[in-house]
């Protein structure tokens, strides 16, 4: 039976993180403010742990090993994590009061209390916005779409716009304007996109969508340009929306 393998200390995993960072154990000592002899005996132990060498050492200094790589990438997570929290501890005794865009300070990065700094770790801020776009843009009764300037192509859209194109989001992602066939006339599409390219931005525009039954749903809205992945993509938002033809409206 094997023997359980104890788990490393956030001691020996920030000690090896620095020597990799600093390229020897002499320079993760003065950061540490620690002795290298404890800085070697902190890397032997968890080097012990993996059951393999995690640092090459050679008269210029140490570099990770494949192992070592493996290691400091998962290190580093737990150490923005233990940093994240002793920050918002911090925060909690010393009582600081937020900021009335707190939270949309927070999201871009421009907030300077300890708490929201703890936020702004690259892999914690990612994920906890992706969750709030895609909370807010579902349940929004605002029809939106984001698609590409040139073809239509639509990358992403909510229920609403899908509703307000009367069609599945099956039948609406991944697909151009001339595609769907949603678009009442792909030519005022284009005057639409002459005045977008213009000013980079139209407000309070009709546009007409037809129906899979031949009726006309026009809404007003925005739309805007953006960059996305540092391309510009088309961001559309529909609301006031009406069935026409005769036919009982249906917000989207």
């Amino acid at each position: 039976m094997s023997r359980p393998i104890r788990a490393p200390e956030l001691s020996e995993l920030e000690t090896l993180t620095l020597c990799a960072a600093e390229g020897s154990l002499a320079a993760a000592a003065l950061q540490l403010g620690i002795s290298r002899p404890a800085v070697a005996k902190r890397i032997a132990a968890l080097e012990a742990i993996v059951g393999t060498p995690l640092l090459e050492r050679n008269t210029r200094g140490v570099r990770l090993t494949e192992q070592g790589v493996a290691v400091v990438a998962h290190a580093s997570r737990l150490l923005a994590e233990r940093d994240a929290l002793v920050e918002e501890i911090a925060a909690l005794r010393s009582g600081v009061g937020e900021s009335r865009i707190s939270g949309v300070r927070d999201l871009l990065g421009r907030t300077s209390t300890p708490a929201s700094r703890a936020a702004q770790r690259p892999e914690a801020l990612l994920a906890e916005t992706e969750q709030l776009f895609e909370i807010v843009f579902h349940a929004s009764a605002t029809a939106i779409a984001i698609s590409d300037p040139g073809s239509g192509l639509v990358y992403e859209a909510n229920d609403a716009f899908c509703a307000f194109l009367g069609r599945p989001r099956t039948e609406v992602l991944g697909r151009s304007a001339s595609e769907i066939k949603a678009w009442e006339s792909l030519v005022s599409r284009e005057q639409l996109m002459d005045r977008v390219r213009r000013d980079g931005v139209a407000h309070d525009v009709e546009i007409r969508a037809r129906q899979p039954d031949g009726s006309i749903r026009t809404g007003h809205g925005t739309v805007q340009l953006v960059r996305l992945g540092g391309r510009p993509r088309l961001l559309t938002a529909i609301g006031d929306v009406r069935v026409l033809d005769g036919r009982p409206s249906d917000a989207a």
